[in-house]
């Protein structure tokens, strides 16, 4: 695991100053062939694929130039998956930001599946998602295991939520999960009622997490995310407040319709803060930061870990060869769960997070992000020679082999 701090910056420097303001013209021609050459090695984005102006801002940043009608720019962005063709279409220095198969970590039930699966595998150390049933085929162990909790004097409660939804659409609670026997998928957690409290609400961190490659893994966490609150004063569950949604989630697709949603330019404040500042004011309390930052990247970890056969398989049905995943890269957000002991669990992961900036809060997390992920893709114009270069010789060598196969065959066949 790797900080986005590390190395690419310097690459991202020389695009920087690719991208400045010519300086006025010069008489000698040298000098006008100069700037021409600089014109020519700057990298090029396609970004007819977003809706951001955040994308479009950060690309400009880093140095790029936006070509929207060019289909063979270096850097193709898109804010949702793209389909299979476009994988297997791209140019050996072409880079698209998705993988192919990232939506199996990204769809709840999916994402369930793979993490059980593991902790049946390695145990506790796989304890790092809520308890979790896929309904309707597990319908039954749910109630079962419902029924157990009530004869040990346990009052259980659950939260529950269609599989391949967003931004909190169908999510509610329930303490009578023997009423969700429907047919329509269901995806049902047992819901952790002992939180870690910030001023008295509940919140979830929004992490931002940068995969450059699934083999070998290669994993960058930004240092600052999104620090998001409920907009009422958490109580533990109970048959009174079970419907109070603004208590019991965090989601900000909820939570911004409260009147009590409060937005503010400051870092500190609001229902809307910066993880970073979060982070040094439990430095300030005592708690062991470095131990909760190595618990929440051990998370990340593992359940990207939990994905990579999947994502290895659907690489290689994409692309001619396990290689050309270098073409792809992939900003998740993590939503990650803080208990009352500060231990991390893993809610869900989104594959296409939302970089849209309504506050100043938005705007300084995202825009951080994202100019920290195009620097550690590290795109260089020197790429696109680089690598058909490397294509050229393979063919010649797939052809060279053709033809002494060939050659031999030939030679048997007059022998015989």
């Amino acid at each position: 695991m790797k900080s986005d701090e590390e190395s690419g910056g310097e690459e991202a420097e020389e695009l920087d100053a690719d991208s400045a303001e010519a300086q006025p013209a010069a008489a000698d021609d040298e000098k006008k062939k100069k700037k021409s050459s600089k014109k020519k090695k700057r990298i090029t984005a396609n970004l007819s694929g977003t809706n951001y102006d955040s994308v479009r801002e950060a690309v400009k940043l880093v140095g790029m130039a936006v070509r929207d009608s060019d289909p063979s720019c270096f850097l193709l962005w898109h804010d949702s998956c793209p389909a299979t063709e476009t994988f297997s279409s791209l140019k050996s220095y072409q880079r698209v930001n998705h993988f192919p198969a990232t939506g199996e970590i990204c769809r709840k039930d999916s994402l369930a599946r793979n993490l059980v699966r593991m902790r049946k595998i390695c145990g506790k150390d796989f304890n790092i998602f809520p308890k979790t049933w896929i309904l309707p085929a597990e319908y039954n162990a749910l109630v079962g295991y419902h029924l157990d909790c009530k004869k040990k004097g346990k009052a259980k409660f659950f939260i529950y939520k269609p599989p391949n939804s967003a931004q909190g659409k169908g999510i509610a609670l329930t303490n009578q999960p023997q009423k969700l026997n429907e047919p329509e998928p269901l995806l049902v957690q047992e819901y952790m009622s002992r939180p870690f409290l910030l001023d008295g609400y509940k919140f979830d961190l929004r992490v931002y997490v940068l995969v450059l490659s699934f083999h070998p893994l290669r994993v960058f966490m930004h240092r600052d995310g999104l620090v998001r609150l409920s907009t009422e004063l958490y109580k533990p569950p109970s048959t009174h407040n079970i419907d109070q949604l603004f208590m019991h989630l965090t989601n900000y697709s909820i939570n911004k319709n409260n009147e009590d949603f409060e937005k503010s330019t400051d870092p500190d404040k609001g229902s809307k803060r910066s993880m970073k500042w979060f982070m040094e004011e439990l430095r300030k309390e005592g708690h062991d930061v470095d131990k909760l930052w190595d618990g929440m990247a051990d998370v990340v970890l593992k359940t990207l870990i939990a994905n990579v056969p999947h994502q290895r398989h659907q690489c290689r049905l994409c692309f001619k060869s396990e290689e050309n995943t270098g073409n792809c890269f992939e900003i998740l957000g993590f939503d990650i769960f803080l208990d009352h002991k500060l231990r991390s669990n893993v809610i869900e992961v989104n594959r296409a997070p939302s970089f849209s900036c309504d506050q100043k809060i938005d705007s300084d997390v995202k825009m951080s992000v994202l100019t920290s992920a195009l620097r550690l893709a590290n795109m260089k114009y020197s790429d696109k020679a680089k690598r058909e270069a490397v294509s050229r010789e393979n063919t010649q060598q797939r052809l060279y082999k053709a033809t002494k196969l060939a050659a031999v065959a030939a030679s048997a066949s007059a022998s015989a």
